[in-house]
């Protein structure tokens, strides 16, 4: 059934608690409740109670439990449910709540315990939600639509035990003033799209039992203090862009209590460690020393490759052209020896091409070499050719080529 109206008319008694949970009532909460003032617990879970929560509700200034959770209840949270200043448990998970957060939540002092879950909540976390300090038992926000980014302020909750943003929509870094959380035992942020490494402020979460970062966009290797955390019984950062080598320490030496898969990068010790318990794939090189030289290498064999090529390039222009080369040396000469014909002796030519050094080299043939010179006693230009004489048919090669001069 439905809870009638009459149900103000309680507010001559002293009633403390009204437990109502665990039922088959239907309809919306009367409005008149809020003149049970002197109600310390109301209890109504696990019905099919509908609508809106009362903005009259917020009268109950004296309620220090308020438990709505697994009903069918609609609309946005009322601002009222902030003058609960006494409260320290608020149960309304597990209903179609929808709209923001209400900013004035943050004005509880003595709650313990918050359980927003499973609703249709939108829009970003109010910092106020996460200054709470006084909260030590839970905060759950999982399961909504909620956006932006998880705000720093929650380093304030220095006394939580579990902490679980799980399945919402949010966004950018993981703060690093996690690590302010120092009662943190279970922390859930799966389903999100948090971007960025892993926080090296979690480090500083000694009574870690649980941590579920998967199903985010996390990016970089695995911190090695996630191995050294002693109390971590259960490590999940599955589906996520992590890569490089996993640890081998601690939680990462059973099997059953990690989870890794959907991040392609990562590898594992290649020793019989991380690799084959967690059946990751070696890593390509852990020698430093190995990789060291892989990375000089890699500077070198481009380096004298490009050195090769720049020596076949200026070899073969030289060698193309060899006969132009020639030509306008001959016809340097040609005239002063026309004009003037003088005896040249050998002493003169090894003076006059620096004793055949390659520097002077213009020219290489099939039975010798070119060499270009100046003799000194007549300052000319000359080309010298050297024959090599125990060439079969040097010597031929040479009576033609002083036919070819007359």
């Amino acid at each position: 059934g439905s809870l009638p109206n009459s149900i103000a008319n309680l507010s001559t008694t002293h009633m403390n608690i009204l437990s109502m949970g665990y039922n088959q009532l239907h309809g919306s909460i009367p409005s008149g409740i809020g003149n049970l003032l002197n109600l310390n617990i109301l209890q109504m879970p696990m019905n099919h109670l509908t609508g809106p929560i009362p903005t009259l509700i917020g009268k109950l200034d004296k309620l220090q439990k308020l438990f709505l959770d697994s009903n069918e209840l609609t609309e946005q949270l009322p601002s009222s449910l902030g003058n609960f200043t006494l409260l320290n448990s608020l149960f309304l998970g597990r209903n179609n709540i929808y709209g923001s957060i209400p900013p004035t939540l943050g004005s509880y002092r003595n709650l313990l315990e918050l359980d927003l879950s499973h609703n249709n909540l939108n829009g970003s976390i109010p910092p106020e939600i996460m200054s709470l300090s006084s909260i030590s038992i839970s905060l759950s926000l999982a399961h909504n639509v909620l956006t932006g980014s998880l705000p720093s302020q929650v380093g304030s909750l220095k006394n939580l035990a579990v902490l679980d943003m799980s399945d919402n929509r949010l966004s950018g870094t993981i703060p690093n003033s996690l690590s302010g959380c120092s009662s943190l035992e279970r922390l859930h942020l799966e389903g999100n799209s948090f971007e960025g490494e892993i926080p090296q402020g979690l480090g500083a979460l000694r009574g870690l039992r649980e941590l579920d970062l998967s199903h985010n966009k996390l990016l970089g290797q695995i911190p090695k203090f996630l191995g050294e955390l002693g109390g971590l019984e259960k490590l999940n950062l599955s589906f996520n862009r992590l890569h490089g080598q996993v640890p081998i320490h601690g939680v990462f030496q059973n099997a059953s209590a990690v989870s890794l898969v959907g991040n392609n990068g990562l590898c594992g010790d290649g020793g019989g460690g991380s690799a084959l318990l967690l059946k990751l794939p070696p890593c390509p090189s852990l020698n430093p020393k190995k990789n060291k030289l892989s990375h000089v290498a890699k500077v070198i064999i481009p380096v004298a490759i490009v050195s090769i090529c720049l020596s076949l390039l200026i070899f073969l222009f030289i060698f193309c052209h060899r006969p132009k080369l020639l030509r306008d040396i001959k016809g340097s000469l040609m005239p002063s020896f026309k004009s003037q014909l003088f005896r040249v002796s050998y002493a003169d030519l090894l003076k006059a091409t620096d004793g055949f050094s390659d520097a002077n080299l213009i020219g290489l043939g099939s039975y010798g070499s070119v060499y270009k010179g100046i003799l000194e006693h007549a300052q000319t230009a000359v080309a010298v050719k050297v024959l090599n004489l125990q060439l079969r048919g040097a010597s031929k090669s040479f009576m033609a080529e002083c036919k070819a001069l007359r």
